[in-house]
């Protein structure tokens, strides 16, 4: 996902369903510098990212398997992301 501004872009690495982390890396569009790298605070694999429209907060879900035995509900966490920006 790209920020509004398209200055920051944000790619998910999703290990897998297995209770693996996935990892949110965020992009320096310009530098093409990765400046940040972001896991799920409960160790849940990530797999989806989102900009809010004023480009502040990024959003970031977990993935829903109903195939697991504790069919854990999915998270979504707001991430600030004003600390990116000069």
């Amino acid at each position: 996902a790209f920020s509004p501004d398209g200055k920051t872009l944000a790619v998910v690495e999703s290990i897998g369903h297995d209770g693996a982390e996935g990892t949110v890396y965020l992009w320096n569009t310009a530098t093409h510098q990765r400046e940040a790298a972001l896991t799920d605070p409960a160790g849940y694999d990530i797999g989806t990212a989102a900009f809010s429209p004023d480009g502040k907060v990024l959003a970031t879900g977990d993935n829903l398997d109903l195939d697991m035995p504790t069919r854990t509900p999915a998270r979504i966490y707001l991430w600030d992301v004003t600390w990116l920006r000069p």
